[in-house]
């Protein structure tokens, strides 16, 4: 009745939300691009202002926001999400059904997840296209092995922080609904209602300001992890790296040293 009475504030409101669903899905990968090119020049010594971080992020927008569209169908949240509408839509009997097909999805998507580490920063910081990056970051995983624990360590942290997220979420609602009940039962129920939302906002303050924090430390590891690996290059079999003596054919050793 509200929304017929006043038209004008429907248009108003469905602008807003969509402004804000907009946001909601491109101000990250538009925020994850600046972010990574700012830390990669900063690392190798460039001099580079928190203003540039505006360009770098529109100049590799579109490619990492491909590639998250793409991502997003077997990432983990998108699975329990496809789990989720399963289990409210057809229920938890044809779930039940289902189950091995989503275990094995899970773990094919973590799997990928593993592969793909690095598709971004290549995407970000090379410029490499989509499936070069992909194929790229495979490669780099596949190479660099040993590097799996520092994978699964920050897959723990950044676990960690979306749980911590999840939490905070939780507890505003819940803070400014509690807050407001108290005071109002004790004071005027408008000044209530004003510091239950003032508290809301500080713990909405302190909930980002923490996200953030995570989100440059594991970006940072992230970037310097990347830039290291690639550094070193790939080593082929041919190559010789010391002035030894190696084997030749016969079973006998050359040395590599020349003669006095």
């Amino acid at each position: 009745e509200f929304w017929g009475n006043f038209p004008s504030w429907t248009i108003i409101a469905i602008v807003v939300a969509a402004i804000m669903i907009l946001l909601y899905f491109t101000l990250p990968v538009f925020c994850k691009a600046s972010l990574v090119q700012l830390i990669a020049r900063m690392r190798n010594g460039q001099k580079v202002k928190a203003i540039d971080g505006v360009s770098y992020g529109f100049l590799h927008f579109l490619p990492l926001f491909e590639y998250r569209v793409l991502i997003r169908s077997f990432s983990l949240i998108g699975i329990f999400t496809e789990a989720s509408f399963v289990i409210r839509n057809l229920g938890t009997g044809a779930f039940g059904m289902l189950a091995l097909p989503f275990i094995l999805m899970f773990f094919i998507g973590l799997l990928l997840l593993l592969l793909f580490t690095y598709s971004e920063y290549y995407i970000i910081i090379d410029g490499k296209g989509l499936m070069k990056a992909m194929g790229a970051s495979v490669k780099l995983v596949i190479r660099h092995w040993q590097h799996t624990l520092l994978m699964f360590i920050l897959m723990l942290l950044i676990t960690l922080r979306i749980f911590l997220n999840i939490l905070l979420v939780l507890l505003i609602p819940s803070l400014i609904i509690v807050s407001t009940a108290l005071l109002a039962a004790v004071a005027l129920a408008k000044v209530g209602f004003a510091v239950g939302v003032i508290l809301g906002f500080i713990a909405l303050y302190f909930a980002g300001y923490l996200g953030a924090v995570l989100e440059v430390f594991s970006s940072a590891v992230w970037v310097f992890t990347f830039l290291r690996l690639t550094e070193e290059g790939e080593v082929s079999a041919r190559e010789v790296r010391d002035k030894g003596p190696r084997w030749v054919s016969g079973g006998s050793e050359e040395s590599t040293e020349g003669e006095a």
